[in-house]
């Protein structure tokens, strides 16, 4: 069962109020995860914490001291708005004087790649900040790869740990096909779900964003305390409208974006006639590394990090999600359903949630290129005879536009799982129910 029943009744959220919360998160940015952190942030302050955000680094060259990887970090980052910002990273400065550290340094040499991952928060000295704080009253670390930052700062502090999940990594790992750090070896997903296991079983409470994953933990751990808490989106929308004509896919620069996009563009797009399409996001590295050819065909449509993605998603015919791979929730799938817009996607795009996604009227879903090539000429078609007018009939019709999309079904149940309120209440009931519990 649900930890969090029951929430109108039993909230203690005064116990949070003045409170100092250390949310402890990867030096993202520009993806899906980096808005969770941000709406963490914002819900905390909602119930009157203040807010230490403590960025770590998540590559061996992600230290403190590499001045040029946190400039462009905090560029990204300027609207998550807190108390107090830190950072850190991988140090190998500091294991000339921490024999401790040296030690597991050379045990991750042939870990596991889960464990390694681990271990760069390991090799991560706290940083300066924290002693400055005097006080840390609870401690929402995001990814169980943070947790052995997150455990000094318990030890340090006393404070109850709260570890949000996003997904099964090693589930992650073995669909990247990734290498361990040191060796080059592939590791196997049972060996990286062990040490991943053992991390997260050292948390006091456990928050999960997708369905999925949620029973996956809660049967791995059945004593321990686990909520199913659906990440909140943000209701943003832009004021000009222009409805230009193009096709929009938003994605970040990880391993299954790229075959999702790679896919798109070499078998989706030749069957679409003259149609136009923007892709945002810095997904535009990833094809460009892993596939120069098909990038330099397509270059024109990369548009890269944009300021105000509510203009683009606003603006555009519909959303394509031709997701092919991924585990756990997609943030960016949850972004395009608030924006009320016409979404094609793949059934794999709506993984994560217990919903009847065929029975939305905005959604439609295929899962084979000519399927989907099909949906987007119709939604094309369709667009081309109802803006073949002129002036006021014109400005009329953006307006039905912008109507039929405040209304469409995906934003209203967007807004019923998705909303901030339904966020903070169960967020405020877990965070008083540990900080109550320290107290006593």
């Amino acid at each position: 069962m649900d930890s969090a029943v029951g929430l109108a009744t039993e909230n203690p959220v005064d116990s949070i109020e003045g409170k100092v919360v250390a949310i402890i998160h990867p030096a993202w940015h520009s993806c899906g995860s980096y808005q969770v952190f941000r709406a963490q942030s914002l819900a905390y302050q909602a119930m009157g914490a203040r807010v230490a955000a403590i960025a770590v680094g998540t590559t061996l060259d992600q230290g403190s001291r590499n001045k040029r990887f946190w400039e462009s970090y905090y560029h990204h980052t300027g609207d998550l708005v807190v108390d107090w910002r830190a950072h850190t990273g991988p140090s190998r400065y500091s294991l000339i004087f921490d024999s401790e550290r040296r030690r597991i340094a050379r045990e991750l040499i042939e870990a596991d790649y889960a464990r390694q991952m681990a271990g760069l928060a390991d090799l991560s000295p706290v940083p300066p900040l924290v002693d400055q704080l005097g006080q840390i009253d609870l401690i929402h670390c995001n990814h169980y790869f943070n947790m052995p930052l997150a455990m000094r700062l318990k030890q340090q502090f006393n404070a109850p740990v709260l570890l949000e999940t996003h997904d099964v990594q090693s589930r992650q790992y073995q669909l990247r096909d990734a290498k361990s750090l040191f060796r080059k070896r592939h590791d196997n997903f049972g060996t990286m779900l062990q040490s991943e296991l053992q991390f997260v079983e050292q948390a006091d409470w456990l928050a999960h964003i997708n369905i999925e994953e949620s029973e996956f933990f809660k049967q791995k751990l059945p004593e321990m305390r686990h909520t199913l808490l659906y990440p909140a989106m943000f209701d943003e929308t832009s004021e000009d409208e222009d409805h230009a004509g193009y096709f929009l896919i938003v994605a970040s620069g990880n391993y299954p974006n790229y075959e999702s996009v790679a896919w798109f563009l070499r078998r989706v797009l030749p069957l679409c006639a003259g149609v136009k399409v923007k892709i945002i996001g810095n997904i535009d590295y990833e094809v460009k590394t892993r596939q120069p050819s098909l990038y330099e065909c397509h270059k024109a449509k990369f548009l890269g990090r944009v300021d105000n993605l509510a203009w683009f998603y606003d603006n555009a015919l519909a959303v394509l999600l031709p997701t092919r791979s991924g585990h756990g929730l997609s943030i960016k799938t949850i972004e395009a359903m608030a924006t009320g817009a016409p979404l094609i996607g793949t059934s794999l795009a709506f993984r994560g949630m217990d919903i009847d996604f065929n029975s939305i009227s905005n959604i439609t879903l295929a899962d084979t290129e000519e399927g989907f090539a099909a949906l987007i000429n119709a939604a094309r078609t369709k667009a081309l005879e109802e803006t073949i007018v002129e002036g006021d009939e014109k400005v009329a019709k953006l307006k039905l536009v912008k109507k039929a999309r405040s209304s469409a079904d995906s934003r209203q149940l967007a807004k019923r799982l998705f909303s901030f309120q339904s966020y903070l209440e169960k967020l405020s009931y877990i965070a008083g129910q540990l900080v109550t519990q320290r107290a006593s």
